[in-house]
């Protein structure tokens, strides 16, 4: 139940006014005017304005009082058993809290700092504000995509393909390269070929031709990639691929090499992706002094001006990748060097 009291401010003040009634009656009867009458009732109004309001409860304390002069509100909080718990002179601790478990959170009332411990479902510690933990994101069963490290606070991160095949970050992917040399068929089709891999995703890094004569011409290179492998034919192999660090395990592509004599059957095109055109120079002279003519062409010039490309993806061993001459006569005296570089993943 909600009552108010009479202050005795209050009373003072009624009887103020019983005297400002009097005055009026008084200064009537004598005849006086009414600046007297106006003065008193002034009086009274300014005692009703610094009069303070107060609301109680039953018989307990003061809960809100509000300040006629600061219009500050102050506030005594109490707990259910009438137990005074603080007020905005004796700042107090807030916690929450979930049953008899212990604290969660803190909220300390000089430092205004919030406290945390952190619980697993069996109760056991974590850690807290004192104690870094080590954060970790996981899906299922699998092992953890993410580690934020609680010393260093970096982020270690290991991606994933939707097969959940590992993929390696920058520098991580096994790259191989190899080159070889050679003539080749008198009128030829596919000059040199890389085919893919049984158990990883070869990914091409460049494919570069360079070719010399006995005699000045030009030739022109196509770079055709095919669903399905060449036949027959005499294949050279150019060796054993190169790792580029040496901890990493051997290449798995099928074949990396050239042909000497028209494969039999040339696999199914999927689609012609670059051609160009080459000067070529007479064949490599007693001396280079003088010598700028570079007779390369790299058949993906494009990997070396832009990051975000998509890469020429073999994937199986029979999708491959061919610089072909399309059948056309050679030069007199051509010859060819060739470079080649991928990563498997």
């Amino acid at each position: 139940m909600v009552r108010f009291y009479l202050d005795p401010r209050l009373v003072l003040l009624l009887a103020t006014l019983l005297l400002s009634v009097g005055s009026v009656a008084l200064w009537v009867m004598l005849g006086r005017s009414w600046k007297g009458v106006a003065k008193t009732a002034s009086l009274a109004l300014l005692w009703l304005a610094c009069t303070a309001a107060i609301i109680q409860s039953g018989a307990s304390a003061d809960l809100w009082t509000i300040d006629a002069t600061s219009k500050a509100g102050r506030v005594s909080l109490y707990n259910t058993a009438g137990t005074f718990i603080g007020d905005t002179t004796t700042p107090f601790f807030v916690k929450v809290q979930s049953g008899a478990a212990a604290n969660v959170l803190t909220v300390d009332a000089t430092s205004l700092a919030a406290r945390a411990t952190l619980y697993n479902t069996a109760g056991t510690t974590l850690g807290d504000t004192t104690t870094p933990l080590v954060f970790k994101q996981q899906s299922g069963a699998s092992s953890d995509q993410q580690t934020i490290d609680a010393t260093s606070k970096a982020g270690r991160v290991s991606l994933y393909s939707s097969a959940g095949v590992e993929i390696p970050g920058v520098g991580q992917l096994q790259t191989f390269g190899i080159s070889s040399t050679f003539t080749p068929a008198a009128t030829p089709t596919d000059l040199v070929i890389i085919e893919g891999s049984s158990t990883k995703t070869i990914r091409m890094v460049s494919m570069n031709i360079c070719t010399t004569n006995t005699a000045a011409g030009s030739q022109e290179f196509f770079l055709i990639k095919r669903s399905a492998a060449d036949t027959t034919g005499t294949f050279v192999s150019a060796g054993t691929p190169v790792p580029l660090d040496s901890n990493d395990a051997a290449s798995t592509v099928n074949r990396v090499g050239h042909f000497t004599a028209n494969p039999g059957a040339l696999g199914t095109a999927v689609g012609t992706i670059a051609r160009y055109r080459v000067a070529s120079t007479v064949a490599i002279p007693a001396t280079f002094a003088g010598i700028r003519e570079i007779t390369c062409q790299d058949m993906m010039p494009w990997y070396s001006q832009a990051h975000a490309d998509q890469r020429i993806t073999l994937r199986g061993v029979a999708q491959t990748l061919a610089i072909n001459f399309n059948g056309v006569a050679l030069v007199a005296g051509q010859t060819h060097t060739y470079t080649i570089v991928w990563t498997e993943e």
